[in-house]
C-alpha cells in the first residue's frame, strides 16, 4: 500500500467531505492545492485544525533531530539549519564587522554563533549567515567594543561588565555541508500572480510567499477591503527622519519590516513606499519611492527627536494607485469547524496567514470569529478567539461588564479576557461584544472594591455579552 504523504492525506481529507457531501445532495468546493511537500530529511511541522485545515509550521530534519529554518549564504545556496540561539555580538571596530567575542543571552548551554554579512539581524539582503562558528573560551569582556544599535548602525557596546553574562571567543568555523539546501522556484498561479516555492535536494518543498508576477519579486498584501499585493516595498514612512528637526519624514530602507526572513535576498530596486492614512496604520497609501537619502533621526512619541545611527532611507514620490496592484484573495481551506485562513487567487491557497506575524491562523464556525493558537492549562493547544483590550463596568457597583477598545481596534465578534492574568497559564472567559455605549465614567474592579476608573484616551466601549459553555476548538501539532 503507497503511503500517501500529508498534504496529500490532510488536503485528500477535504477533498473525501467534498465527495460525500455531493453524494448526499450538498454541493461544496473541491480541495485545494497542496502548498509543501515532505521530504527524505525534511519532514513538514504541521500545526492541524482537523477536517483538512492544516497549516505548514516549518520543517524538522530528522537526521539531526532538529528543527530548521532556510538561511541564505554568502555564496547564494539556502540551507535549512537550526535557528540561532539570542545572542549578543561584540565588535572590536567601530563599523561592526570584526566580531571579537559572543555573549549568550537564552540558551547558556549554546555552542555555536552565527555569524551575518549585516550586523544588525539575519534579515534579506545584506543579511546573508556568513559563517557558523564555535564558541571559543570565556573571556573578560574589554573596553573599547562595540555592537549594532537596534536603530541601525554601530554603537559603543552600552552595557558594562559587571552588569552583563559571560563572554567567549569565537571558536574554528563549522561545516554547513551537512544541512540540506534547497532552490528557488517560480510557479505561476494566475496571470498577475505566481508562487515562491523552495524545493530543498531531498524532495521537500514549500511555498512561501505570493509573488507579483510581472517583476517576478515577493509581494506584500495590504489590508483593505480589496486587497492588493505591492512589490518591491522599501519602507514605511513612519518614525524616521531626514533631518535633526524631525521634519522631514523619510521612509528608511528596511524591507526586511515585510520579508524578515533569511531565504529572500531583497536583491530587487526598491520601488514602492507606504504611507499610513491615519494614526492606526490600518490602511495605506502607497507612493513610488523618491531619492535614495539617509536617516539618522528618531521621532519619539513625546515629540522629541533623536539621533540614531544613519541609515539607508527614501523620501516620497508620486502616490500610485492600488489597482494597479494584483489583487488576493481570502481562501478558506477545511471542511469542520475550524478553516485555515490563507492568501491566495481564486479558490487557490497560496501562502498560509501565519506566515505574517500577529494574524490569525484559523477561523471557526462555531464562534463566528478568526483563532489563533494558545497553550491551554491541561497541556492541549486551543484556538483562542481574540483578546479583549480589557473588561471594565459601566457602574458604581460594577455589575454590568464591558468591553474596552482601543480607537483603532476592530471590535471582534467573540473576544476572550484572562481570569488569571498574572498566573504561569491563561484561563479565558468568553464574550460576544454587543453594541456601542456611551464613554462616560468607567469603574474598575479590584477584589470586592468597585472604584471609578475614568476613560483612556478614544477608547470605545462595548457591551459584553457573556457566553457560557464554549470550548475552543482543539489544535494538533506534529511532525509528518
Amino acid at each position: 500500500m503507497t503511503r500517501k504523504s500529508a498534504p496529500v492525506r490532510l488536503f485528500a481529507e477535504a477533498a473525501l467531505a467534498a465527495v460525500l457531501a455531493v453524494a448526499c445532495g450538498e454541493v461544496r468546493e473541491s480541495a485545494p492545492e497542496p502548498t509543501w511537500e515532505s521530504g527524505a530529511r525534511l519532514r513538514a511541522r504541521l500545526l492541524d485544525g482537523g477536517g483538512g485545515a492544516p497549516i505548514f509550521e516549518g520543517f524538522h530534519d530528522v537526521e539531526l533531530d532538529a528543527d530548521c529554518t532556510f538561511y541564505r549564504m554568502t555564496d547564494g545556496v539556502l540551507r535549512c539549519i537550526p535557528p540561532p540561539s539570542s545572542s549578543r555580538l561584540l565588535y572590536s571596530d567601530a563599523g561592526c564587522a570584526t566580531p571579537s567575542m559572543v555573549i549568550p543571552l537564552d540558551d547558556p548551554s549554546t555552542t555555536t554563533v552565527y555569524l551575518f554579512a549585516s550586523p544588525s539581524a539575519p534579515l534579506c539582503g545584506a543579511g546573508a549567515l556568513t559563517a557558523i562558528r564555535a564558541l571559543g573560551d570565556e573571556v573578560p569582556i574589554s573596553e573599547g567594543l562595540f555592537e549594532a544599535s537596534d536603530l541601525g548602525g554601530c554603537q559603543p557596546m552600552q552595557t558594562d561588565a559587571s552588569s552583563t553574562g559571560p563572554a567567549f571567543s569565537l571558536g574554528d568555523e563549522q561545516p554547513l555541508d551537512v544541512y540540506v539546501s534547497a532552490n528557488v522556484m517560480h510557479e505561476p498561479v494566475s496571470d498577475a500572480l505566481s508562487a515562491r516555492k523552495l524545493v530543498a535536494d531531498d524532495g521537500a518543498w514549500v511555498i512561501t510567499d505570493i509573488e507579483d508576477a510581472a517583476s517576478g519579486n515577493p509581494c506584500t498584501p495590504l489590508p483593505a477591503d480589496e486587497r492588493r499585493c505591492v512589490p518591491q516595498l522599501a519602507g514605511v514612512i513612519s518614525q524616521r527622519y531626514g533631518d535633526a528637526e524631525c521634519t522631514e519624514p523619510v521612509a528608511s530602507d528596511e524591507a526586511h519590516a515585510f520579508y524578515s526572513r533569511a531565504d529572500i535576498d531583497c536583491s530587487w530596486a526598491p520601488k514602492y513606499v507606504l504611507e499610513p492614512r491615519d494614526s492606526c496604520g490600518s490602511s495605506f497609501v502607497v507612493r513610488a519611492a523618491g531619492e535614495k537619502t539617509t536617516s539618522a533621526f528618531w521621532g519619539n512619541s513625546d515629540g522629541s527627536c533623536e539621533a540614531t545611527g544613519p541609515v539607508a532611507a527614501f523620501t516620497a514620490g508620486d502616490p500610485v494607485s492600488h489597482a494597479d496592484f494584483a489583487k488576493v484573495d481570502d481562501v478558506d481551506v477545511g471542511t469542520g469547524r475550524l478553516r485555515a485562513k490563507y492568501d491566495g487567487s481564486g479558490r487557490r491557497p497560496i501562502v498560509a496567514r501565519n506566515a505574517f506575524p500577529g494574524t490569525f491562523s484559523f477561523y471557526d464556525r462555531d464562534a463566528g470569529e478568526r483563532c489563533q493558537r494558545a497553550e491551554a492549562c491541561d497541556g492541549s493547544i486551543r484556538c483562542e478567539p481574540p483578546e479583549a483590550s480589557a473588561l471594565v463596568y459601566g457602574d458604581a457597583d460594577c455589575k454590568t461588564k464591558v468591553l474596552r477598545a482601543g480607537a483603532c481596534e476592530t471590535p471582534a465578534k467573540r473576544v476572550c479576557i484572562a481570569r488569571n492574568a498574572n498566573a504561569s497559564c491563561l484561563e479565558y472567559d468568553y464574550y460576544d461584544t454587543g453594541k456601542q455605549v456611551s464613554a462616560d465614567q468607567r469603574y474598575s474592579k479590584l477584589g470586592d472594591r468597585c472604584f471609578a476608573s475614568g476613560n483612556v484616551g478614544d477608547d470605545l466601549y462595548f457591551e459584553a455579552r457573556p457566553v457560557h459553555g464554549f470550548t475552543p476548538p482543539l489544535l494538533t501539532e506534529h511532525v509528518e
